[in-house]
């Protein structure tokens, strides 16, 4: 049997309150959040003045859509995965492995497989048309031919089987870590990570777990380009897995979401300072201004780091303190937020070929495109997905409550 290293290691924190209903709501919100801003980061990369890889450049461009893009992109996917991974362990404590298995095939395994054979063609399509009637900047990486499975690309379905790679992981390993738990080093790993999310230095230290897999990826601060080919770098499967295993580990001391709500407001005002240091650095590669690029390259990757880390620790924190509700409005949009996801970016893509050539602010295309795919992945949710076996799918079993009700949604079953 194993025998756990002697070191010293600091003592497990007093858990600050026990989990209850209102902080698995607001975790659940965050996840929601994080789907939700997709659809807003999407809608803006055509109004960045940065010319990048995209359906087409809008006529209006500000640069605050840049800044608005990089503040949601920072963070947002790393923030998905840690929820993921927290998710990920108290649905097999629930229910076994067995039906977790049957359960992530069924949630995530087929809308990815049906998304890859109904929405990719749609997407292409459009972003063909997207790069005829306006498009600046080459996206040979989505219009390419494949030559391989490895190169088909997956558009924003990525995240679909990046979660079921680590899915798969989670499984394997739950022999092994039976016998670690078992030999004591399952606890030792409770402490060291019970005492790190107890320290208010931790968004510090936490990137030098992350940053390393950002050198040598296609952006600083960026560790791939996500959803141009089916065969993820390894790079970017070990940085996102790092994010899912520490969700793994806080669902193992549940205790723990309680640290959240320390130092929230210092995490959001360090990401305020790191983004700027990661903004400076751009800004100085991009003028050339600098005589060692790779150390500047480094500081870079270093601040976006920090921003992610702060980010998700004072974005969480917030939501477990002032965002814990049960309304059923909210528990509505949290369930509908992943049809919303799996399905906006054809509209995102063509409605900012509708409005490319229109003289009207950036701000109010901007505005235009949001509200009108919000409204469309509402009445689309609610009349064909809901309530029908799309619903069943992705959320559940969902009975539509009675005309006088005022409830909007019923117990979920699954």
């Amino acid at each position: 049997m194993l025998e756990p290293p002697a070191i010293i290691v600091p003592p497990p924190l007093a858990p600050t309150s026990a989990v209850g209903e209102e902080r698995l709501h607001a975790m659940d919100h965050v996840r929601a959040v994080a789907m939700l801003l997709g659809i807003v980061l999407h809608a803006a990369i055509s109004f960045m003045e940065t010319k990048v890889p995209w359906v087409l450049q809008d006529s209006q461009t500000n640069l605050g859509f840049d800044v608005l893009v990089s503040l949601i992109h920072g963070f947002r996917m790393q923030l998905f995965f840690f929820i993921a991974g927290f998710f990920a362990r108290l649905l097999i404590r629930r229910i076994g492995v067995r039906r977790f298995i049957q359960h992530r095939l069924v949630r995530v395994g087929i809308p990815f497989i049906v998304g890859l054979f109904t929405l990719l063609p749609v997407i292409f399509v459009i972003w063909m048309i997207g790069n005829r009637v306006g498009g600046i900047v080459p996206s040979a990486e989505m219009t390419r031919t494949p030559q391989s499975i490895g190169e088909f690309p997956t558009a924003h379905l990525w995240f679909l089987e990046y979660l079921l790679i680590f899915y798969g992981a989670v499984v394997l390993l739950q022999l092994p870590r039976v016998k670690l738990d078992k030999s004591g080093w399952g606890r030792i790993a409770d402490r060291l990570y019970s005492g790190l999310l107890g320290a208010w230095w931790k968004p510090f230290v936490l990137p030098l777990l992350t940053v390393p897999f950002l050198m040598g990826g296609p952006m600083i601060g960026e560790v791939e380009s996500a959803g141009v080919a089916m065969m993820p770098r390894w790079q970017a499967l070990i940085y996102y897995g790092i994010y899912f295993a520490c969700g793994w580990m806080l669902h193992r001391q549940k205790g723990l979401l309680g640290e959240f709500l320390r130092f929230r407001w210092l995490y959001l005002a360090t990401a305020v300072v790191s983004f700027a240091g990661y903004a400076a650095v751009l800004v100085a590669i991009e003028e050339g201004e600098v005589a060692n690029q790779r150390a500047i390259e480094m500081i870079g990757h270093t601040f976006a780091e920090i921003y992610t880390w702060a980010m998700l620790f004072g974005f969480t924190g917030m939501f477990l303190k002032y965002f814990a509700s049960r309304a059923a409005w909210a528990r509505y949009l949290a369930d509908a937020s992943y049809w919303f996801y799996l399905i906006h970016l054809p509209l995102v893509l063509w409605l900012q070929i509708v409005v490319a050539k229109w003289e009207v602010n950036a701000l109010l295309k901007f505005a235009f495109i949001n509200v009108v795919t919000i409204l469309i992945l509402l009445a689309t949710y609610d009349w064909i997905v809901r309530y029908t076996f799309i619903g069943r799918i992705l959320n559940g079993k969902r009975t539509r409550p009675e005309p006088n009700s005022p409830a909007l949604t019923s117990s979920r079953a699954g």
